[in-house]
């Protein structure tokens, strides 16, 4: 029959045995709570710059126009409606606009009502010369001549995309790609992965830091880590993104 020591012995192993699985579904249950935390969705709000853009000579003087986001034209819908807007292109932006069943173009001080000939819609603009301008292919962009008073040869042809539309479409793009990235975060042997909007999308916990005491603050730290690099690329993608549509870059 076992003795009073040994049964003694065996109830103070089965006790620390049972203390050990206790602390480890405690670092369990903490490491769900704080997953499900992260878990809880996050929004990241894209800011349109303001409206008073212009050439680098004119930026501030640029008037406030009511913007209309629109969808790409249909073949049928290329017409002089289509083109009125707001559209910019590499050194300036201009507008066409409709008045009393004419439609015009402005620029800085210059001002002219287009009219069609052959495939363009044609305006002076005394005294600087005049301009030419259609609807590029694909519906999305202008495309535009100067001939200059002086002479009769075109100049370099221009594109110019609309200012808002083509900007949140460019947004809405970068939105899916920045939450199809992952950025990790690793704190001695802890990492955390997260999406290119900051939302966490895996936890990996290596054997040693599980039974660490500081598990949370490393799970903390790894986190911290991962959304900075994910902060880091959006913030490039951004400032690249909002740099081409100001440059009027396909």
């Amino acid at each position: 029959a076992p003795s009073k020591i040994d049964l003694d012995a065996a109830g103070a192993a089965g006790a620390a045995a049972m203390a050990r699985t206790a602390q480890g579904l405690r670092l369990a249950a903490l490491c769900q709570c704080l997953v499900l935390a992260w878990m809880a969705p996050q929004r990241m709000t894209f800011l349109a710059p303001a409206t008073g853009l212009g050439s680098a000579s004119s930026i501030g003087r640029a008037p406030k126009v009511a913007r209309q986001f629109k969808n790409a034209p249909p073949e049928e819908e290329k017409s002089k409606d289509a083109l009125e807007d707001v559209w910019r292109y590499i050194g300036g932006w201009y507008e066409i606009k409709k008045s009393e069943d004419k439609l015009y173009f402005r620029e800085n001080n210059l001002q002219g009502e287009l009219v069609a000939q052959d495939d363009w819609l044609v305006a002076e603009l005394a005294p600087a010369g005049t301009i030419r301008l259609k609807l590029g292919p694909s519906g999305r962009e202008v495309l535009s001549n100067f001939k200059p008073a002086d002479t009769d040869t075109w100049g370099d042809t221009i594109t110019a995309l609309r200012e808002w539309e083509s900007l949140t479409e460019r947004t809405d793009a970068l939105k899916g790609t920045l939450s199809g990235a992952t950025f990790d975060g690793t704190v001695d042997g802890v990492t955390v992965t997260v999406d290119g909007r900051q939302r966490p999308v895996n936890l990996q916990i290596s054997e040693a830091s599980m039974d660490g005491a500081k598990l949370g603050q490393l799970i903390k730290e790894a986190h911290s880590e991962a959304v900075g690099r994910s902060m880091e690329a959006m913030t490039e993608n951004l400032q690249e993104l909002y740099a081409s549509h100001f440059s009027a870059k396909k």
